[in-house]
């Protein structure tokens, strides 16, 4: 944050309500000025080329260039904004480990309010990481049996994917289909096929039951899910 100053706060979401609710929220809290809205990650990319805010709030599930790809390319950047990832639905374990492992400062879902958005931008911009209670109870409990004893070679493997491919796998070994993976990233079933074949083909994995077994080793997802039973 520049020392004597507002926060200077970017927020990116293609739902127009959201991004002018928060950006009212945010510009009634003292010390935090919102200085973009934005509704794509590609603006958001182009955007901080020239001058980088703060904080950049950006939605989870941003359609084209995801909130989690979006994150993981403004680390590579010298200057750059911590990232707050955002949704408006209830994320799963894996999906905020993932953020968190993108390097991104907090993550938000459904369950936050309004202190939660303040606490996280704050944060942020102190150079900190934030979860909200409800999320940290639900993920911080699991932490140590879900990301304990990882086969390291698979999480170099599961690393160099990009973090689009990521997801996918993630979403594909937790038992979703083609089309539910579509709607939930906000991609089309053949853009979510490539990226399948994409990962297939980095990994060499043969089939869904290879990728299940990759994840379950590589700890992206838990032996206990039921997303596992159709598989």
């Amino acid at each position: 944050m520049r020392p004597g100053n507002a926060i200077q706060a970017l927020i990116a979401t293609d739902n127009i309500i959201l991004r002018r609710g928060m950006a009212r929220m945010l510009g009634d809290c003292q010390g935090v000025q919102v200085v973009s809205e934005l509704s794509s990650g590609q603006e958001v990319i182009k955007q901080i080329e020239g001058a980088a805010p703060d904080v950049a709030l950006i939605d989870y599930y941003l359609p084209g260039l995801g909130g989690l790809e979006v994150a993981a390319r403004l680390a590579d950047k010298k200057s750059s904004p911590r990232v707050i990832l955002f949704s408006t639905y209830a994320l799963r374990e894996s999906s905020v480990f993932l953020a968190l492992e993108a390097g991104v400062a907090a993550v938000l879902d459904k369950s936050c309010g309004y202190r939660d958005l303040v606490a996280a931008v704050k944060a942020a911009a102190e150079g900190k990481t934030y979860l909200p209670p409800a999320l940290s109870a639900q993920v911080l409990g699991r932490f140590g049996s879900w990301m304990g004893r990882p086969n390291r070679g698979k999480r170099g493997e599961f690393a160099s994917l990009t973090p689009r491919e990521r997801e996918v796998m993630q979403l594909i070994a937790e038992g979703l289909t083609y089309t539910q993976i579509a709607d939930q990233l906000c991609i089309s079933p053949n853009t979510v096929n490539r990226h399948r074949a994409s990962l297939m083909d980095k990994l060499n994995l043969k089939s869904v039951a290879d990728i299940v077994k990759f994840a379950i080793e590589a700890r992206v997802v838990r032996l206990d899910g039921r997303a596992f039973e159709n598989n």
